[in-house]
């Protein structure tokens, strides 16, 4: 039924936002008011009803949610009725630590909320803020389905008290519609703190791999994006909220030697407090290095012709390595136990050793005892050589094609 979906999503909101450290609960949902029905005025003047030391003991007590229509698992049921009011009260211990107040509704079909007397919500309901209301008021027609809804209140600094409030609502139905509400109330603290780093993983230092930081703010925040977090002046490609304090950035990994970590000036990422307080990108822990290290050591990803094959000359041999190198010289390579007789740099991986023509047979290659290949590392990784050989074999012409080439000389003239 449309009202048991309703309070499914409802229960699903409230998880979410029970994560909100800087929230404090204030009228949580499912929550016993004071209500009547909307059969005629609750007050006179009307607007007496709203007020926080309005005599309210004429009220009936009952369960949200309060519904005419659908049947819910739970809550009040009203009959008979175009429209409902209800009281609540709440506690607020310091008025000046609450930055902020949202109201959370779900309404079938409109509502207008006061707190103690001023109004601060007015949904599917004619009229600006203010407006004159009655028993005989209609709302708008809600969307189908309703659902619960998030609203941000005025400035608290005008209308909240330290002590006791009241929240008063009053519900209207459509025109031949049905009746149904639900609500809560939460406030948001001040915080004088602006936000700060509290650990990264992986710790600064030396690393030897890094294409992703977890970063882990002292408290919760919001607005994080993947370009916040600069890697050597780059933004990261990608960021994973692990909790609302918690942050997985991924990135490209750097080049080796020192990595610095910072943040864009551009930064949208604030706390949940009221007003919101901007991440300090400065402060200390904001910033910070890796130096990583390269611990691949180069080898060889190719060689041609290929090692052990069987080849009708060699007059040269190409060698790929797996990255770039540095300290490659023409006597690094052994044929036969004598080096290259040239070098030829075709990129700073490949190069092409050149030999004079061996003798046919079994060629051994190898690479010279304390070559200085290596990486152009911050700390370099050294090349480890190795051996291996090819089965040369020169192809002799065919003495009959010999021999008709020189009785072709020898005929007289």
């Amino acid at each position: 039924m449309k009202l048991r979906r309703i309070l499914l999503r409802l229960f699903v909101l409230v998880l979410w936002g029970s994560g909100q450290i800087h929230a404090a609960l204030l009228v949580p949902t499912a929550s016993i008011w004071r209500w009547r029905p909307g059969t005629n005025e609750a007050s006179t003047p009307v607007n007496l009803w709203r007020e926080i030391g309005f005599n309210d003991t004429e009220f009936s007590a009952g369960a949200a949610p309060f519904w005419d229509g659908d049947i819910p698992s739970s809550g009040t049921q009203i009959t008979g009725s175009s429209s409902l009011f209800l009281r609540q009260t709440f506690l607020v211990p310091d008025v000046t630590a609450v930055g902020a107040l949202r109201l959370g509704a779900l309404a079938d079909d409109g509502f207008v909320a006061w707190i103690n007397g001023t109004e601060v919500k007015r949904v599917n309901i004619p009229g600006a803020p203010g407006a004159p209301l009655s028993t005989a008021t209609l709302a708008s027609i809600a969307a189908e389905p309703a659902v619960f809804t998030t609203y941000n209140l005025p400035s608290p600094a005008g209308y909240l008290v330290s002590g006791t409030n009241v929240l008063a609502v009053q519900v209207f139905q459509a025109a031949n519609s049905k009746l149904g509400f639900e609500c809560s109330l939460e406030s948001l603290s001040t915080a004088p703190n602006p936000p700060t780093v509290l650990s990264v993983q992986p710790s600064p230092g030396l690393i030897t791999h890094l294409t992703q930081v977890t970063v882990t703010f002292n408290q919760p925040v919001t607005g994080v994006a993947a370009a916040h977090l600069l890697v050597n002046g780059l933004g990261a490609t990608s960021v994973t909220a692990l909790d609302s304090s918690t942050y997985l950035f991924g990135f490209v990994q750097p080049p080796y030697g020192n990595v610095n970590i910072g943040w864009s000036s551009a930064h949208n990422i604030c706390d949940q407090a009221e007003p919101a307080n901007r991440f300090d990108a400065t402060s200390p822990g904001g910033t910070w290095n890796y130096t990583l290290l390269d611990q691949t050591v180069p080898v060889v990803a190719a060689i041609s012709p290929r090692p052990g094959s069987l080849v009708h000359s060699l007059g040269s041999i190409s060698v790929l390595f797996s990255e770039p190198v540095v300290g490659v010289d023409p006597a690094d390579l052994l044929l036969n136990n004598r080096p290259a007789s040239s070098l030829t740099r075709v990129a700073a991986s490949q190069y092409i050793f050149s030999f004079p023509q061996p003798a046919t047979g079994t060629v051994e290659v190898a690479w010279v005892t304390g070559h200085g290949i290596r990486d152009d590392a911050a700390a370099p990784n050294a090349f480890a050589g190795g051996a291996w050989t090819y089965r040369l074999h020169i192809p002799v012409r065919p003495r009959s094609i010999w021999m008709a080439g020189i009785s072709r000389t020898m005929q007289p003239c």
